[in-house]
């Protein structure tokens, strides 16, 4: 067996899978956008698997999935690497035929995936990160349709836009956070900077505010504290958080991380207390810490204490919060005395250096501070980098500068700044104008500025450049209402409904379909209660089915909101949260009422098809028109009908009355039909619908009939309203739904009376006599239709059904002739014909009936030979019963356990026997005698499993094939896989080499069973195994008892298998 082939080198494209990351995407929750999507696919191509797939490094990871349970799957299974090289759709109509997937192991195994269909899922800078797959259980030669690949791809673009959108959104989040957290940090300073300020020597409310102020800085923090050097000693001096109750401890500089820092006068950042050798279990232990930031606190250059941070989580801290904790600490020293006055000076001039680096770093948010005048005071490089102007040319200059024009004429700017008055601060989101004219979609805030008094002093405000955010919820929007345009485009009837099974939402062509003027009157409503009696336990158990997680499908009646009866094929499925819990319900019904109506109209088709040798199924009427003094049309009535116009039209007891009175508002072009060939005397063949009929369509052949001038018409007439309804279910059979006469499987005669001439016929006669319609003139002509009786005799022209039922000979006359057709050949063919009756119940003509009766001839004569062959397989079977019977009696023990035995491989024998019948006795199909051997031993619940290429095989083998596959089953259901609950048996057969060489090979495997051991001794049911199919097919066999299940292998050349005797 062939190794299955490399992914692509596309797979492990350092390149694309650094774009995939950006994404950070890989191993997140369940999205409902990615799973609206997955399951929308699955439903346009029809297939019961759908993913949205990633490659990623060594796997292959589905961030949405339906009808395949992995969440992931290593990538030398994937299927989906092999899309990545190609630049559109790749479609693989059957995976075991393709090189690169033939050998997957989920090709080969389960779940024995056939067909797969995948669009890339290609960024905006080209780079393919997954696909958009669906898969089936079954190939598909014909692949999608062009309109499935359409939407496949379109699918596969939202999937695009919604990982991109997601991404932006996720920047724009963390930029947000990053902007929030850098101000609340430079807050947090310079409120713990005017606090030491304001204590004026205070010792302790000066270190008290600069704990807290780190704390509010770093909130990740649980507990803060200044720990002040006393001897070898450092005590908790100042403390906040968690470390409350600790005020006062004292512990040693060495084993304690403060103590480290501050003996080597350096920061320090321990992610994980536990994993460093610097620190003493026993003292870290009752303080809950597992990671901490130390920095030294320092007065002159001399380290005299710690200011610590603390938290009870690993990894707390970032290198940004150790900078910020370096801030805090360097403020510390100016409340430690008045001595240190200088020292703390520098130090608020080093934080306040820090700020404006940390002002001028934020390049992507325009930090403007603006005087009370609306006049900028600074601008940081993010301004001049999204805005464009230089903080020399904005200085001094009105702010309102990069508003719009528009908004400038409006006084956006002053508002935005009395709002923040007002209120702190404010908060939009607009176009805003760059220095060469451009414009950008921006976030704005607008904060006053105020001094130690309360007085506003100023403004802030912050600008991040939010244009592809916005593009990218525009495309969402797009996305969303491409999604809802699918929705309400399909003709399906889609439904959510909550975990009560109320309805919650209905797609516009669900609402058409069931006939809703106005969706809240059925919101809330109980949808298993809109089925009729025997449907609601159905619909009952699909929404138990899809709330315990799986899918639920019935077909079922049920009536639209106005009455409208119609037929349901319905699947309800669970639609999961964020967490995979089902919070609601999907349910798409079909309405499957043509389909029923066409299988309706089929058999009904049939049934007027076996009774067309007694009567024409069409409806027949002949009418006469009545005419208005100015001989324009008035109204028409019925003259003759045939038992099928009731069926057909819906009318009842119509001889004699007039239509006008039948059907009132009846079109009036029917009339209008029904003057002109009365009047023209041309036959016509139309099809129309009659509203006063029920909205019928008929297909119609009339033309003149009677006297000329007795304005009377004979109509033909098909009720083709189900064919009008239902084109897929009835296109088979267009031609029968627009003329009786082009689709019935007989010819058909039409002949005036009394002389016989043959006034018109279908094609069906052309195809069966070899060609056209001869125009006899009268009876006497007939003689140019050449055709002998059984015995060689030439018919005569009387004797033909035609002539004898014009002639008044017979009511209904027929005849089995052999006729010579245009081109030569002969074919037997039978004749019925019946008269027609004018107004008078005179014979006015004759319809004949011809059918090809050439294949029942030839029937009749296979049956002869049939019954010759049975006589000699009875002997044959009669001998193979005798042998079995010997075998079965020599090794029993007892009667009875003989007779059970012997009737169990007799019931074997008969069933192939069966199957042999069924194949006209020389051959039956390999599966369905290995299912017959098993027989009871399978239960239906998929233990047993039956996989190979149809094949068909010679009674001989079949036979003896059924006979070997019993006595494995018995032995597996007594001994082996079938005696244990979780025990199964796999038969597989499979062909090799070619045509006349081809070797066909049956394995028989047992699992999961109790352990096998070869028998100690072997009877006939071993010997039947043995020998029995090995001797039929001249083959060999291989039967080996492994601990883990029986295996037989039987292999022998096909032309032996297929031998008939």
């Amino acid at each position: 067996m062939s190794a299955a082939l490399a992914p692509p080198a596309e797979a492990s494209d350092r390149e694309r899978l650094g774009a995939l990351a950006t994404y950070g995407i890989l191993d997140t929750p369940p999205e409902q956008g990615f799973d609206d999507i997955v399951d929308l696919a699955a439903e346009i191509c029809a297939t019961p698997v759908a993913l949205v797939s990633l490659v990623a490094g060594e796997r292959q990871w589905f961030k949405a999935r339906v009808g395949f349970e992995p969440c992931e799957i290593p990538l030398d299974q994937s299927i989906c690497a092999h899309a990545l090289a190609r630049p559109d759709l790749l479609v693989i109509p059957d995976l075991t035929q393709d090189p690169r997937t033939r050998e997957n192991t989920l090709v080969t195994g389960e779940p024995h995936l056939r067909f797969y269909a995948g669009a890339p899922l290609e960024t905006p800078d080209g780079q393919r990160l997954g696909t958009l797959c669906v898969i089936d259980d079954v190939p598909r030669p014909e692949g999608l349709t062009p309109s499935q690949a359409s939407s496949l791809r379109k699918l596969a673009g939202q999937v695009v836009a919604q990982m991109e959108l997601r991404r932006a959104v996720k920047f724009r989040d963390a930029a947000l956070a990053e902007q929030r957290a850098t101000l609340l940090r430079h807050d947090a300073l310079a409120e713990a900077q005017d606090a030491v300020s304001a204590a004026k020597g205070d010792l302790d409310a000066s270190l008290d505010a600069l704990v807290a102020g780190a704390m509010r800085a770093v909130p990740q923090a649980e507990g803060g504290v200044i720990e002040m050097r006393e001897g070898d000693e450092l005590v908790y001096h100042a403390v906040r958080g968690s470390l409350v109750p600790h005020k006062g401890l004292r512990l040693p500089l060495r084993g304690s991380l403060s103590g480290h820092s501050l003996r080597i006068g350096l920061p320090v950042s321990c992610p994980d207390v536990l994993l460093d050798d610097r620190v003493k279990r026993d003292v870290v232990g009752p303080l809950g810490m597992r990671s901490a930031l130390c920095v030294p606190v320092m007065r002159a250059g001399t380290a005299i204490g710690v200011l610590k941070l603390q938290s009870g989580r690993v990894d707390a801290f970032t290198d940004g919060d150790l900078e910020f904790v370096r801030l805090f600490a360097g403020t510390v020293a100016a409340g430690l005395a008045q001595a240190g006055e200088a020292e703390a000076q520098r130090l608020v001039r080093k934080g306040r250096d820090r700020y404006r680096a940390v002002f001028n770093s934020a390049i992507d948010y325009a930090i403007i501070v603006m005087g009370l005048d609306g006049r900028v005071d600074d601008w940081n490089e993010g301004a001049t980098r999204i805005l464009g102007w230089s903080p020399a040319e904005m200085v001094e200059r009105p702010a309102d500068v990069f508003f719009t024009p528009e908004d400038r004429a409006n006084g956006i700017a002053a508002k935005e700044m009395q709002a923040a008055l007002e209120h702190g601060r404010g908060i939009d989101e607009r176009w805003h104008v760059r220095k060469d004219g451009t414009r950008f979609w921006a976030n704005g805030e607008m904060m006053a500025l105020r001094d130690e008094a309360g007085t506003a002093i100023g403004f802030l405000k912050i600008l991040r450049d939010r244009t592809e955010q916005r593009d990218a919820a525009a495309r969402l929007q797009e996305s969303e209402a491409f999604l809802r345009s699918v929705l309400d485009s399909s003709a399906d009837c889609i439904k959510v409904l909550d975990l009560d099974a109320c309805l919650g939402f209905m797609n516009q062509g669900g609402q058409s379909v069931m006939e809703v003027d106005d969706f809240d009157g059925v919101a809330g409503m109980d949808w298993t209660e809109f089925w009729d009696e025997p449907g609601k336990a159905d619909a009952r158990a699909a929404v138990a089915a899809a709330l315990a997680g799986g899918v639920g499908r019935f077909t079922g009646p049920a009536c639209t909101l106005k009455g409208t009866p119609k037929w349901w094929d319905v699947q309800v499925t669970p639609i999961r949260d964020g967490d995979g819990a089902v919070a609601r319900l999907l349910a798409v019904s079909r309405d499957i009422t043509a389909s029923r109506q066409a299988e309706e109209a089929l058999v009904a088709s049939e049934t007027r098809y076996r009774d067309l040798y007694d009567s024409i199924d069409a409806g027949f009427c002949v009418i006469e028109v009545k005419l208005d003094p100015d001989e324009r049309p008035l109204d028409y009535r019925f003259m003759e009908v045939n038992p099928a116009f009731e069926r057909q039209s819906g009318l009842r007891d119509v001889l004699g009355k007039w239509m006008r009175e039948l059907a009132e508002g009846h079109e009036e072009h029917w009339f209008e039909i029904y003057d002109r060939i009365a009047r023209g005397g041309v036959a016509e063949r139309f099809e129309h619908v009659a509203s006063a009929l029920g909205n019928q369509w008929f297909e119609v052949y009339a033309y003149p009939f009677g006297e000329p001038g007795s304005h009377q018409v004979a109509i033909l007439f098909n009720d083709i309203t189900a064919r009008r309804r239902t084109e897929d279910a009835l296109r088979a059979s267009e031609a029968s739904q627009r003329s009786i006469l082009e689709t019935v499987p007989v010819g058909i005669l039409f002949a005036e009376a009394p002389s016989g001439r043959i006034v018109g016929g279908n094609t069906r006669i052309e195809e069966i006599l070899g060609h056209p319609v001869l125009p006899s003139s009268n009876v006497e002509a007939y003689r140019e239709w050449h055709a002998v009786h059984e015995d060689g005799r030439p018919v005569e022209a009387e004797e033909y059904p035609l002539a004898r039922v014009i002639r008044g000979e017979a009511e209904r006359a027929e005849l089995q002739v052999r006729y010579r057709r245009g081109n030569g050949s002969e074919v037997w063919i039978d004749i019925v014909a019946v008269p027609v009756r004018g107004q008078d119940g005179a014979v006015t003509g004759a319809v004949a009936a011809v059918s090809d009766i050439d294949a029942r001839r030839r029937a009749e004569e296979q049956r002869d030979l049939l019954n010759n062959e049975l006589s000699h397989r009875m002997k044959n079977l009669l001998a193979m019963v005798q042998a079995i019977a010997a075998n079965t009696l020599r090794g029993a023990t007892d009667v009875e356990a003989a007779k059970e035995v012997l009737a169990d491989r007799l019931i074997t024998l008969g069933k192939a026997h069966d199957l042999l019948l069924g194949g006209a006795v020389e051959h039956a199909a390999l599966e369905q005698v290995v299912r017959g051997g098993v027989g009871l031993q399978d239960d239906g619940t998929g233990r047993v499993a039956y996989r190979g290429p149809p094949v068909e095989i010679g009674g001989r083998a079949a036979l003896a094939l059924a006979l070997m596959t019993h006595e494995l089953a018995t032995n597996a259901a007594k001994y082996g896989a079938l005696s244990t609950p979780g025990g199964r048996v796999d038969v597989a057969w499979s062909l090799t080499g070619v045509e006349a060489d081809a070797v066909l090979s049956i394995s028989w495997c047992e699992r999961g069973g109790p352990p096998v051991s070869p028998p100690t001794r072997k009877g006939f049911g071993s010997r039947l195994i043995e020998r029995g199919l090995v001797s039929a097919v001249d083959g060999r066999i291989a039967l080996t008892y492994p601990p883990e299940g029986v295996r037989c292998v039987v292999e022998a050349p096909l032309r032996n298998f297929q031998d008939v005797l």
